[in-house]
């Protein structure tokens, strides 16, 4: 501060946002919580969504980011100012990078209650890869059919490549070419890492003849397919 002079809201946010986009988390959400505590400041919603978007992160290599995000959105909340999609997607994307996946689905439910009729494609996206990670794979498959089947909107590649991984992760073969197939329907052509994870899990079922249309799918789609696949396929 200077001699006389006392920061302004946008002043204090302006802070928080830079000391946020250096890395420097804990000390942007301590500025943030400087400010809620000075009587003579009103925070606004943009004050919020800086906070929120410095939570989102740094909970990559601050796990307490995402309960701190639940909090601010709580406090939002109880101020009368309306979190958005904007302040949601935050939050899902702080909870999802922290591992949080049951919070993540919940402040997804949460959603349904703002209006517009919930999480759009980003949000059930974000979550589907939090649960993904999770190896939380069923979890994953209902939010996918949810949001097919109820909401009417379409999953992208980055959905389909967190839960084809999960399935080679946790084995499950059969499921990876199911979750092919419904791309191949929808038009979404499967990028080399979500062929070459499905590939994989059918290696490891001894599914070869599966692994080895999907090889040959790959180089069709002048794709190359890791060497390590071809070895672990012999």
């Amino acid at each position: 501060r200077v001699r006389g002079a006392h920061p302004d809201v946008v002043t204090y946010t302006t802070a928080v946002k830079a000391l946020g986009r250096a890395g420097q988390t804990h000390e942007a959400l301590s500025l943030f919580a400087a400010m809620r505590d000075d009587p003579s400041l009103e925070l606004d919603d943009v004050s919020y969504h800086t906070a929120l978007d410095v939570c989102a992160r740094g909970a990559g290599s601050a796990p307490e980011c995402a309960e701190a995000a639940v909090e601010l959105l709580r406090g939002m909340q109880e101020e009368g100012l309306a979190p958005g999609a904007l302040g949601y997607q935050s939050v899902l994307q702080a909870c999802g990078q922290a591992g949080r996946w049951e919070e993540a689905l919940r402040l997804l439910r949460d959603m349904e209650g703002e209006g517009g009729g919930g999480g759009d494609e980003m949000a059930y996206t974000t979550v589907i890869n939090a649960c993904a990670a999770a190896d939380e794979v069923e979890v994953a498959l209902r939010l996918l059919e949810e949001m097919t089947d109820d909401k009417g909107l379409t999953p992208n590649v980055v959905a389909y490549f967190a839960v084809v991984r999960a399935c080679k992760r946790t084995g499950q073969w059969e499921q990876a070419l199911i979750l092919l197939d419904d791309m191949q329907a929808r038009g979404i052509p499967p990028a080399s890492a979500i062929l070459e994870f499905a590939a994989d899990a059918c290696v490891a079922a001894r599914q070869l003849t599966h692994a080895s249309a999907l090889l040959k799918t790959m180089r069709e789609r002048g794709l190359d397919p890791p060497d390590g696949v071809y070895v672990r396929a012999i």
